[in-house]
């Protein structure tokens, strides 16, 4: 599920005259309130397909999803895949 939401909004300078940042901050909170809970219902009907393998060079495995701080990891454990077995995989 996605979520976002503005604390504050800094101008620094400004070209159109003032500027009223808690009038913007009001106005694009609620228009995320509005739009996401739409893009979430529309992302839920696909499924991402992560392979376990990568051109059959390199085999992946410990697959993660972490979000911490306003930032989404995503990790993997790649394991390189024997010589022999790809030399049997080209011919």
């Amino acid at each position: 599920m996605i979520s976002f939401h503005i604390d504050a909004i800094d101008v620094v300078t400004t070209n159109v005259g003032r500027v009223s940042t808690k009038l913007l901050v009001t106005t694009l909170n609620t228009g995320f309130r509005v739009v996401i809970p739409l893009v979430n219902d529309f992302l839920q009907q696909y499924e991402v397909v992560i392979p376990s393998e990568i051109l059959g060079l390199i085999s992946l495995s410990d697959l993660y999803l972490e979000y911490y701080d306003g930032y989404a990891y995503f990790g993997a454990t790649p394991t390189f895949i024997e010589q022999n077995a790809i030399e049997a995989f080209v011919q």
